[in-house]
């Protein structure tokens, strides 16, 4: 072998013995993970109407089987249908932040749905989906109910001996 590859054998020793974590242990995170996300899709719709429908889904690097050293934290996104209809929103690229949007909505949106759903603000005169009070109503369910699924007073602690704490 020539240096780059004993250096190269070296480096991929590494990583196989202090990084790349175990692969039952990845298998068992995954699982618990998978277990936790079916529990919040049956238990999010309970909680607040704007979550029914909803699907819970892997993300980051568990999903992408990326992770490295053993999974102490797991992402997932949230995914929930709005009660109106797409073609109601327009995105507003903000032009100092290209990577963000605000969703847009008429006043007769905000009308129609706003006693029902507390999700809109306004700004200027221009009506959007308030991100900060869709995150206070996922933070409420994740902070007040989710956790108690680690417990045996929850609904949903199935013997797993794991203890995940959720948080957004």
């Amino acid at each position: 072998l020539n240096t780059m590859e004993k250096v190269t054998e070296w480096l991929r020793s590494i990583l196989e013995s202090h990084v790349i974590p175990d692969p039952w242990v990845a298998q068992e995170h995954r699982s618990v993970m998978e277990l936790r996300m079916q529990q919040m899709e049956k238990l999010l719709p309970g909680l607040k109407e704007i979550f029914t429908g909803v699907r819970v889904e892997m993300a980051g690097s568990v999903k992408c089987d990326t992770k490295v050293c053993e999974s102490d934290e797991f992402d997932i996104n949230v995914v929930f249908k709005l009660p109106f209809d797409d073609s109601q929103i327009a995105l507003n690229f903000d032009q100092s932040s290209p990577g963000y949007a605000s969703a847009e909505v008429s006043e007769d949106v905000v009308n129609a749905f706003k006693d029902k759903y507390d999700i809109f603000a306004e700004n200027d005169g221009v009506f959007h989906i308030s991100g900060g009070k869709l995150n206070k109503l996922l933070n409420l369910a994740v902070m007040m109910e989710l956790n108690r699924l680690n417990s045996n007073c929850g609904s949903g602690n199935g013997g797993l001996k794991q203890h995940i704490d959720f948080d957004c």
